[in-house]
């Protein structure tokens, strides 16, 4: 192995009722397996160096992001206030999670995914991260197993 590049891509958009929306959880859960993947890969090829890894996400201007967590309500879903939208207004996402290793324990490989997926929720014009369980949920800040 030369430079250690790896590309994969996935389209987790969909559109729904003529609206772009981007399905929060399964990007994220497929991030940490494309993570866990290149450990593997790395550490079958010797690769010992550091590694970053970058997220896509393209054409999210007024998307919505759909499958959450439990206890957070869906777009479209009846009860949502008039007007109440969480639209991006950037035209595309580029997030990174830098200086990742073999070494990385899985404890700070954790820590790195859920700082990005408050960064994707923040874009969205969210405070904290709706791709975990609500404290009003049960199993408070896991992956919802419904997308995974």
């Amino acid at each position: 192995m030369k430079n250690g590049y790896v590309e994969r891509g996935r389209e987790l958009a969909m559109c729904y009722r003529g609206q772009a929306v981007f399905r929060l959880t399964p990007i994220l859960s497929e991030l940490w397996q494309f993570i866990g993947f290149l450990r593997d890969l790395y550490e079958r090829d010797g690769y010992t160096g550091p590694f970053n890894v970058i997220l896509n996400m393209v054409n999210t201007h007024y998307s919505e992001l759909s499958d959450l967590g439990a206890g957070w309500q869906e777009p479209f879903e009846l009860g949502r206030l008039p007007g109440e939208q969480f639209a991006c207004e950037l035209p595309n996402l580029q997030l990174r999670i830098d200086n990742l290793s073999l070494a990385t324990p899985t404890d700070e490989v954790d820590e790195k995914v859920r700082g990005l997926a408050m960064l994707i929720d923040n874009a969205y014009g969210f405070w904290e991260s709706r791709a975990f369980n609500s404290a009003r949920s049960e199993n408070p800040g896991a992956l919802n197993p419904r997308y995974v």
